[in-house]
């Protein structure tokens, strides 16, 4: 390929990259319409219906829809299994099929959706191809008995130019297969290969590009002589930021591996004809490209060495969502892109289960008595002259020790939205409506009852390949008051409206 070529490559992909570096991190939604299903029949899971599927062309990590009726209710614990079976043609030959897709989720009874990969999932052979053969399906319960399958449907699929990933790990950690979950501060090492695509030749190579947000990653190189992180001469504190690979030969693209090599960075600011002069270019090209493509000088002054996950945004977040979107251009203009999520955790983190637990509920204490009716009645919150407090507590269970370090406390923190070690306030009733109207010929009287709560929250560790280990639990003791106006119609007062709250202990609790 003439530098001309390479030239003419890149300025395609720049074109490619104006209109992607806005969506990385970016969710696809989908919705789909579905009917109120059939009613289960007696002592069994309901058949599901297939109709058919969209697109009929994708690349591995595009969204497939599945279009039906009666699809399992994944918050009822049911879940829908779907086999496709048939062959796959490419261009070295036909291949049998048959395959149950993993991961498949429901959108709603009459829509599931499948995310095509993490590759190619019809066959070893890693090539573009068209799978033709039938789709069924089967509901399977919450207690793992599974509906009769479905009507069979055809269906005929195109996989479209893609990126495979051929792997995405941690340096000097065996992961297996590419994580899909990672820590903070994790170096990654990251190689894809382009199906459909014109392998590099001496005719003309693949230009790979990566685009990711500057807030999820940190890259580190030599800049000059000095080995550094995110040089500031050529990486912008927030946004977008694109390395480039040239392949001159075959499909493969590797970066962050630990092996320093010179390659392009490109900050924000692309230009629709080239790249815009305010852009740093470093490339194995030894061009840097200015507006209108033309040569603007040569620099080899960064060699990429490897690419670390950026730090948790505080110490109390449990984890971001970080994204590469890849892209690769053949010499014939031909493109492939993928987007490729990875969640980033802290090493420790907490899940609260989502509920309150009420344990007790002590005998209402008055706060405010007699108070008469009006005409109009009178807008009324909640006010005291003495309150109460009461001191949470926090039991751990598991692995975790008697002792927690002050990050892991900040976590528990967040997680249960209090301080854990302070004390718990009436005062936080103060100002509360009192939403019960006291009528002419009516007094009433506000009072105060106390709720001793439980709430519980997972621990969980995870290693940088996403593996994930409960620690334990931490059980917290928690309080909230609950204000009550009650009323009484009498001519006079006292006697004192008695309150409708009552004292309760809940079963299984200690000392009941």
């Amino acid at each position: 390929m003439t530098r001309l070529a390479d030239a003419r490559a890149l300025r395609l992909l720049t074109v490619e990259l104006v209109g992607l570096v806005g969506l990385v991190g970016l969710a696809l939604g989908l919705a789909g319409c579905g009917g109120d299903g059939a009613p289960k029949p007696q002592g069994g899971v309901t058949r599901p219906v297939l109709q058919g599927i969209a697109p009929t062309r994708l690349a591995l990590g595009d969204t497939l829809t599945i279009m039906g009726e009666n699809f399992g209710a994944e918050a009822a614990g049911e879940r829908t299994r779907v086999v496709i079976e048939g062959s796959y043609s490419t261009p070295s030959g036909r291949t049998p099929v048959r395959v149950e897709l993993a991961s498949v989720q429901a959108v709603n009874a009459g829509t599931l959706s499948w995310v095509v990969g993490p590759n190619m999932p019809f066959g070893q052979v890693q090539d573009i191809g068209v799978l033709e053969g039938t789709m069924q399906a089967a509901n399977v319960g919450a207690d793992g008995q599974t509906s009769p399958l479905s009507e069979r449907i055809p269906i005929k699929l195109e996989v479209a130019p893609s990126i495979v990933i051929r792997r995405l790990q941690p340096l000097n950690a065996g992961c297996g297969q590419p994580v899909t979950d990672t820590t903070a501060m994790t170096p990654l090492a990251l190689e894809v290969e382009a199906i459909g695509l014109g392998a590099g030749t001496t005719q003309g190579g693949i230009i790979f590009s990566y685009t990711m947000f500057k807030e999820n990653f940190r890259f580190d190189g030599f800049f000059g002589t000095d080995f550094q992180t995110d040089p500031a001469q050529l990486f912008p504190q927030r946004g977008a930021v694109t390395i480039v690979d040239y392949v001159p030969s075959g499909t493969i693209s590797a970066i962050g591996t630990g092996t320093p090599r010179e390659q392009t960075v490109i900050q924000q600011g692309l230009g629709e004809s080239g790249i815009g002069t305010g852009s740093r270019l470093f490339d194995q090209l030894l061009v840097y490209v200015g507006q209108g493509g033309q040569a603007l000088g040569i620099d080899r002054k960064f060699r990429l060495s490897q690419i670390r996950t950026a730090p948790l945004p505080s110490e109390q977040a449990q984890s971001y969502q970080a994204t590469i979107l890849v892209t690769a251009v053949d010499r014939s203009g031909r493109v492939a892109r993928r987007s490729i999520p990875v969640r980033v955790w802290a090493p420790v983190s907490i899940e609260e289960d989502g509920s309150a637990r009420p344990v007790r509920f002590y005998l209402p204490t008055l706060i405010r008595s007699c108070i008469r009716g009006t005409s109009p009645p009178a807008t009324m919150t909640y006010s005291e002259d003495s309150s109460e407090t009461r001191a949470r507590s926090l039991e751990v269970v598991g692995s975790l020790g008697s002792s927690l370090d002050p990050k892991l406390l900040a976590k528990l923190d967040a997680s249960f939205r209090v301080e854990v070690d302070e004390q718990a306030s009436s005062t936080t009733l103060t100002g509360t409506s009192l939403d019960v109207a006291v009528l002419p010929g009516e007094f009433g009287a506000v009072y105060r009852q106390l709720v001793q709560l439980e709430r519980v929250a997972t621990v969980r560790q995870r290693d940088a390949c996403g593996v994930e280990q409960e620690l334990g639990r931490a059980i917290l003791t928690d309080w909230q008051w609950n204000p009550e106006l009650a009323k009484a119609r009498t001519n006079s007062c006292p006697p004192v409206p008695p309150s409708g709250l009552h004292e309760y202990l809940a079963p299984g609790t200690p000392g009941r």
